[in-house]
Order: structure tokens, then sequence, then C-alpha cells
């Protein structure tokens, strides 16, 4: 069973009830959620790739059900209104032709503005601003047609598991996050190859959405995103030995000799390059080269193919990560950059859309030592147990 249609069963009753709630509200109960900059508190543009926005972004489409209406976001640059949608194949981009269905009585209508500055989402200090604060503000504005809501300035960095399911069963939490990260351009060519294509019948990693469901995908962060845009504009050189002997210090001298059908994303697209080319069972999507690899302030041919693969890993049976290790500065020559091999796992599951309906996907982060390099840690797949597993719920 592929993962659209699990999510269609599993989640079934959500998704009929979600169905519905948007029919009723759309056109008739709106709100519009618009977080922006704000150079004047310190956010000159988006600072934070999708692992950071994107759970913010459910965080919001949660409060919107909370006060029933519909719900139109969007979030600094990210773009995620013009690649993801509802699963009922509406948008949630506040098109201004979209607005005009609304009334246009001014005294049905109301505008919030909000600003955010660095210690504001400090749990210690403060209540939640989504949950606390702006939830209520709404929540006395009920009798409007349409409210529009700016925030302007940061964002809170919590993730999206914790608050969902302190509100929703586990398995309708994942339900609401999937419901709302539906691609909407399923023609998108690595989509269409990895889960919108064909019968999924070929039996290795790459011919469809079936053999997807029984793969594991890597998520191997390198530090490579976080380089100057000015330093990556100038042309990198290509050195395949030099990538062969990164993996083999931070993995082990072969680490997916064992076959296993592997999908890989990484920041890195020398790192990419190199498991494709090494291993016909480990398969990825080609990054753009000479440019940014991040997935904030760039162009938004980066940002989706970023978000291409974001959405194949959730269908994936199991999602594996290996972070990076902090670096000091980024002002460092190249031949100062401390290394960047993964050295333990801080993270929570970064992204909510990897919360899949798959009842056997989980994450597991890479933190075995590699017994190819003591004192560093082992971003294979094949040759250890997870260290932790994302809760079943």
């Amino acid at each position: 069973m592929t993962e659209a249609h699990d999510f269609r069963s599993r989640c079934a009753s959500h998704v009929a009830a979600r169905d519905a709630e948007l029919a009723a509200q759309r056109y008739k109960r709106g709100l519009i959620i618009q977080w922006s900059s704000s150079p004047k508190l310190g956010v000159w543009t988006n600072m934070w790739g999708a692992g950071h926005t994107l759970p913010a972004a459910c965080r919001l489409h949660q409060l919107c059900r909370r006060v029933r209406r519909f719900c139109y976001i969007s979030i600094y640059d990210t773009s995620f209104e013009d690649y993801f949608g509802y699963a009922n194949g509406l948008s949630w981009k506040p098109r201004r032709e979209e607005m005009r269905r609304y009334t246009r009585e001014k005294r049905k209508k109301v505008t919030l503005n909000f600003q955010c500055n660095a210690t504001r989402h400090i749990v210690k200090r403060h209540e939640p601003f989504i949950e606390g604060e702006l939830l209520r503000a709404i929540e006395a504005a009920d009798d409007k047609e349409l409210v529009k809501v700016t925030v302007r300035g940061w964002l809170p960095m919590v993730n999206v598991q914790p608050y969902t399911s302190a509100h929703l069963p586990g398995e309708e939490s994942r339900c609401a996050c999937r419901y709302v990260t539906e691609p909407l351009h399923k023609q998108r060519p690595a989509l269409a190859r990895w889960l919108y294509a064909g019968n999924g019948s070929a039996g290795g990693v790459g011919g469809g959405a079936a053999s997807l469901a029984r793969a594991t995908a890597l998520h191997l962060r390198t530090g490579f995103a976080d380089l100057s845009s000015a330093l990556v504009a100038l042309g990198l050189r290509r050195d395949a030995a030099a990538t062969a002997r990164y993996v083999a210090a931070a993995c082990g001298p072969d680490p997916f000799a064992d076959g296993a059908p592997r999908f890989v994303m990484s920041d890195s697209p020398g790192l990419l390059r190199y498991l494709s080319a090494r291993y016909p069972h480990v398969l990825a999507n080609e990054l753009p080269e000479n440019t940014s690899t991040r997935s904030w302030f760039t162009t938004d041919d980066v940002k989706f193919a970023t978000y291409d693969d974001l959405v194949i890993a959730g269908a994936a049976a199991r999602l594996q990560v290996a972070p990076q290790r902090r670096l000091p500065a980024y002002s460092y020559p190249l031949a100062r950059t401390p290394d960047p091999t993964p050295t333990r796992c801080p993270l929570p599951p970064p992204l909510s859309r990897w919360h899949r309906s798959n009842g056997s996907s989980g994450l597991a982060r890479a933190t075995t030592r590699c017994p190819a390099a003591p004192g560093r840690r082992c971003c294979s797949a094949a040759s250890r147990a997870p260290c932790s597993r994302a809760p079943s719920g």
C-alpha cells in the first residue's frame, strides 16, 4: 500500500471531517495569517529552513481549526503556499481573487497586527504566542467574516508534534499535519518519478510509490547549505576523492554494501553524486549546482527541490537522520573549516511532514560510533540500530 492510500485509509475520518469543515467555512469564515520579516526587530529576511518554518505552518493550521476558520497562510519567503495545499485539492494561498469572494462590508472584516521580538518565544518567560495571545485575539473577532493577521518579526522555533499531541490523539495529530501538506504540483519530475507515476511494481527503490514504501530515507546534513552565497558563486571544484574520504571518515569504508534500497537527501550535491554513482540501490534527486542548497533566502526552484525531497522522504518506510556538528562560525576559510562530520543527535523529528500516516514509519538518529573513525559518529543506516524512534502517536 502506498503512502497516499495509507493516508486516505488510516485518516479517513479526519479527511472527511476536514473536507466538510472547509466546504462550510470557505467564503464565510476566513483567516489570513501572514508572517513577515522586520528589520526593525532583527529579522531582515527569512533566516530559517523548512525544518523550522513548516512545523510553524502546521501549528497555524491547527489554530485555524480551533477557531473554525478557512486558513490562508504565508510565512516569510518560504513559498509554502505555492507548493503545498489541502488534501482535498484546495489551496491555502491568500490570493486576491480568493479574498474577493468574502464580504465587502468593512464592519465584517478586521485586521490584527503583532510584532514578535527575539525574546517573545522564550517559553520560560512567555506563554506560547500562537496558542495564547494570537488565539485570544482571533477568538475576540469571532463575529467577523474575514480576519487578517499580520505578524512581523521572529517565528517560534518549536516542533509541531508536542502541540498537536497535546490537543489531539496521536493518530489525529499525524493526520492533521499530513492533510495540510498535500503537494499541489504532482507533475513535478521528482514527485512523478517517485510517487505519482506508474504502478510502483519495480523491485528496487525508484520503482514508484510501492517500492519507496519499503525503502529507508536518509537525511545527511553536511553544512554545505550554510556556506556563504558569495563563496559558492565563485564555483566549487568537484573532487570525488575528497568526497570518498569524507564518507569513509563519517560512515565507514562501505556503509551501504548491504544492497538495501535507500533514498538519500542532503545539502551536498557532491555527496549525492558520489553515493548514487557508487551504490546503484542508493538514489537521490539532483540538486542545482554552483548555488546554495539552503531552503531559505533563495529561488523557488531551489526551495521546491527541497520540498520534493521532504515529500518523498515522508513516503518512505523509515527516516534516518545524521545531523551535522555545529560550526563555531561561518567565516572560516575553507582550509580551516572544522570537519562537519555528524557527532550527535540533538534534534527532534525535524519536519512535521515526516510524521506520516504509515504506521511503520519512524525517525532514527545517527549516533552509533563509527568503527572506522573512533570518536566520530556514524551516518550509516546499514550497520547500526537506531538510537531513538519517533513516537508512534
